[in-house]
């Protein structure tokens, strides 16, 4: 009995804090979001936590949406996984006659009904296991089930096998009938429910409410949340929860908008932790389509779609004089892109929103005089005999000598040298202090590279690769153009295998 309790208690505990999760999203600077809603009884049969959004708000694929509704699901252990036939299985809910797929085909129906441009997630820490047909068809870029993949092959087949198991429970006659409920499916693995408290608390920080102290025994959002519940409040909006928040003492300070003479403009490529992206900014691009996880589907977008996209939006969006705050939730090889294309001499006022292990802090990159910062310290190492090109390893945040000369040696022939650039107290997360610090890391960087002369000339290629913070990379990227031919690489993380590189975006003299 007392571990059912405590089973409850933390899985309701794990529900509090996503919902205050995404309530902390209508403090944002350019919130979307209208109302975050806690059991919500407008849809019974996905009613965990639900967002509900401005008009013209729009996914990130472009399309209208009303509002996300989140079915949450806590478990004390990792002794199970998610499962086509779990979607079936009424058990695999804590329920006796209702399946999760059941629910999900009622609160589609419902949404449409009723014209509510929607999407279902199930969020829970568990994953889907490995060897389940499910696993390959679940798109790591947003959650989706990817109806290509399981429409692929005939009855006989796993994906068709799938199809009818679902189709048969639902009641189904078709595969047109199927692929509506699905589309709008997200499957979202949580973390662990102490790591879920401690992304909370980078929220709270950054909207101005009072943050958990690592060692409190009492959570106060998780108690909030069941007092509101016990009041019949389960609904909050802007103006609601900085009244609750101020009369319970958690409110630290009041939001402030932007002023008006900075523009807040947002470019992602990846999803995590950048899902509200768009209530932080006025205006973004989400490039996500372009990859599977932070692996790219089509390498050659490097230099096509993702390239003309990103020029696309600086040209649309930024103007020469004016005042930007960049976020920046991307690959490397992106914000480099978007440093390149915003090049010093624009003469432009632009500071990067910098996610650290110290929180998030917006860096400026104004050159302080006499300001005293760690520097650079540079090794040159030999590579391939007659090689007339240059590699610049730069590891601020990693050291990855070892990763960068295993991959020239194996696949870059044509690199003479490679240039290695450690931080003077060695690589770590806080290796680079903020803005300042990060403009003045790369002039160094630039002054070592030109000082080579006649060695790195305009025939000469610079192979880059990077482990450093997003704000460096963009400051760097401004910094290039003495440079016509440069090759940026993107490293696989998942691959646990040494110099897992490939290359990425290429740039000639022509641009």
């Amino acid at each position: 009995m007392a571990k059912q309790i405590v089973a409850r208690q933390q899985g309701d505990d794990y529900q509090a804090r996503w919902f205050w999760l995404q309530a902390c999203a209508l403090l944002d600077d350019f919130s979307k979001v209208e109302r975050v809603v806690h059991e919500d009884d407008t849809l019974k049969s996905f009613d965990d936590v639900a967002v509900y959004y401005r008009s013209g708000y729009t996914n990130n694929r472009g399309m209208p949406l009303d509002a996300d509704f989140y079915q949450v699901k806590f478990h004390l252990t990792s002794n199970g996984a998610i499962t086509g036939e779990a979607f079936c299985d009424p058990g695999f809910i804590g329920a006796t006659t209702v399946s999760l797929l059941q629910k999900m085909k009622n609160a589609s129906d419902h949404c449409c009904s009723t014209g509510i441009n929607h999407r279902l997630f199930l969020y829970t820490p568990w994953t889907i296991h490995p060897d389940d047909h499910l696993a390959t068809l679940h798109s790591l870029r947003d959650g989706s089930i990817r109806w290509n993949a399981l429409a692929d092959g005939g009855d006989r087949s796993k994906s068709g096998k799938l199809r009818k198991r679902w189709r048969d429970h639902l009641g189904l006659k078709s595969d047109d009938e199927l692929r509506p409920i699905l589309a709008n499916i997200r499957i979202q693995q949580g973390p662990t429910l102490n790591k879920l408290a401690d992304d909370l608390n980078w929220r709270l920080k950054a909207v101005g409410l009072r943050p958990v102290a690592d060692n409190n025994l009492n959570h106060p959002y998780d108690d909030l949340t069941r007092k509101m519940l016990a009041n019949n409040m389960n609904e909050l909006t802007v103006s609601s929860l900085l009244d609750l928040c101020g009369r319970e003492g958690l409110l630290v300070r009041t939001p402030t908008r932007p002023a008006n003479t900075t523009t807040s403009l947002g470019i992602r490529s990846f999803l995590r932790w950048a899902e509200d992206l768009q209530n932080q900014t006025q205006s973004m691009i989400c490039l996500s389509h372009h990859f599977e996880g932070r692996r790219i589907i089509n390498p050659d977008d490097w230099n096509i779609g993702i390239l003309n996209s990103l020029e696309n939006f600086v040209q649309q969006h930024i103007a020469r004089g004016g005042s930007y705050r960049l976020h920046l939730d991307t690959h490397f090889s992106i914000a480099f892109l978007a440093g390149h294309f915003l090049p010093e001499k624009m003469g432009i006022n632009v500071e990067v929103v910098q996610h650290s292990g110290g929180g998030i802090n917006s860096w400026n990159f104004t050159n302080v005089q006499g300001t005293s910062f760690d520097s650079f310290e540079f090794v040159e190492e030999t590579c391939h005999h007659g090689g007339a090109d240059w590699a610049l390893a730069i590891g601020l945040t990693h050291d990855i000598k070892n990763d960068v000369l295993h991959y020239i040696g194996k696949s870059l022939p044509s690199v003479g040298h490679a240039v290695l650039a450690l931080p003077a107290g060695g690589p770590s997360s806080s290796s680079v202090r903020d803005g300042t610090h990060a403009e003045c890391l790369a002039s160094q960087l630039i002054h070592y590279i030109r000082t080579r002369g006649a060695e790195i000339g305009v025939e000469n290629r610079v192979h880059v690769f990077s482990a450093a913070p997003n704000g460096f990379t963009f400051c760097l990227g401004r910094k290039m153009h003495p440079f016509h031919r440069w090759t940026l690489y993107e490293f696989d993380f998942g691959s646990g295998k040494t110099g897992a590189y490939s290359p990425s975006s290429t740039n000639d003299i022509r641009r």
